[in-house]
């Protein structure tokens, strides 16, 4: 069985899974609680965000427009010292691009940006489970 089978078999009623963000609108229908995108990271920037020391992770709580995500986070990741180079830009490209559909699925003009350093096992916070 594939990792794609998998998570559709164990996914928790409501909760919808797809490959692409088109596939987020299903957020849209009736009864959808949570929606999984399954996404695979290019290995060379796997490799750099997991040797990046914690300390250097951009941290932060805002409410912006998606359009200035870029700005704000070029200026946060300068903060946190985060080393200059093409993955930290793919990164900060990354998090602007999912502000952008975040806010045209929601229909929403801004977004309340967090970025969070998780240094242990923070997965039972997002259990479907554990939500009231």
């Amino acid at each position: 069985m594939t990792m794609m089978q998998d998570v559709l078999q164990d996914a928790a009623i409501g909760v919808g899974v797809t490959q692409s963000p088109e596939g987020l609108k299903i957020l849209a229908n009736p009864g959808c609680a949570a929606a999984i995108w399954l996404r695979q990271p290019l290995p060379a920037f796997q490799t750099w965000i997991d040797e990046l020391n914690p300390d250097n992770l951009p941290s932060t709580r805002l409410v912006l427009r998606p359009q200035d995500v870029v700005t704000a986070l070029s200026e946060i990741c300068d903060m946190s010292l985060m080393p200059q180079g093409g993955h930290r830009q793919r990164l900060i490209e990354d998090i602007a691009a999912l502000s952008h559909i975040f806010c045209d699925l929601m229909a929403a003009p801004c977004l309340r940006l967090r970025l969070e350093r998780i240094t242990s096992n923070a997965c039972r916070k997002f259990h479907i489970d554990a939500v009231t």
